[in-house]
């Protein structure tokens, strides 16, 4: 996939409609992550919300932005999830410790997140979006496709910490990001590639493009 010539912004929208695949396969992992924090996924909405680290008898949920969003310590009796889990996940049918799949069909491990760790994380995910943000309709139409759709919480997170390149056409931004597989087994890695207005209110186009494995820092 390649971005297409720069058109006029000609009625350029806000995304407000349902993602043609499920937006929970998408991570973009902050650089201020710490390596062993895994991704808890929202089971309710679907998305990927934040990550949950356990250091200790210390236990952390991480925002998307790898600020602490709670900290507590734990009672000693908790069920952890093994070092193999990639993906944790809250909602209200899932318990601690409990191995199943998601309603997208996705496996995945119950968080030991308490309900006040769960609130302060949804909340987070929500200020993320506080922003006014539009698509030109080229991006709009790539949103619109199963195969080059990418959540608008990721687009957002990689205007906020992605390289940033300024041009005579306006600004670029690009970062790395994960997507899995329907079973979360296997994950891609993409340099996805933003180009936006001056004013970083209008992202014009977008691209995913595969990385080369020699060039993953895992």
């Amino acid at each position: 996939m390649s971005i297409r010539t720069i058109e006029q912004e000609s009625g350029p929208r806000a995304w407000s409609g349902k993602y043609p695949g499920s937006p929970s396969r998408f991570q973009l992992r902050h650089p201020r992550l710490p390596r062993d924090a895994v991704a808890v996924c929202d089971d309710d909405i679907d998305c990927i919300v934040g990550y949950q680290r356990v250091f200790g008898q210390i236990a952390y949920a991480l925002d998307l932005q790898g600020q602490a969003a709670r900290i507590w310590r734990l009672r000693g009796d908790e069920v952890f999830a093994g070092a193999g889990e990639s993906r944790l996940v809250m909602g209200e049918l899932w318990q601690p410790g409990v191995r199943a799949r998601t309603r997208a069909g996705q496996w995945g491990y119950g968080a030991l997140l308490e309900k006040d760790a769960r609130a302060a994380l949804r909340r987070r995910f929500a200020e993320l979006g506080g922003t006014p943000l539009l698509l030109a309709p080229v991006a709009f139409e790539r949103m619109e496709q199963p195969e080059t759709f990418v959540p608008l919480h990721i687009l957002r997170l990689a205007i906020l910490t992605g390289r940033r390149t300024i041009r005579s056409e306006g600004l670029e931004f690009s970062t790395v990001i994960i997507v899995s597989d329907g079973n979360t087994t296997g994950q891609t890695h993409l340099m996805l590639t933003l180009q936006m207005n001056h004013a970083a209110s209008v992202i014009r186009d977008f691209e995913t493009k595969p990385i080369p494995s020699w060039m993953i820092d895992v």
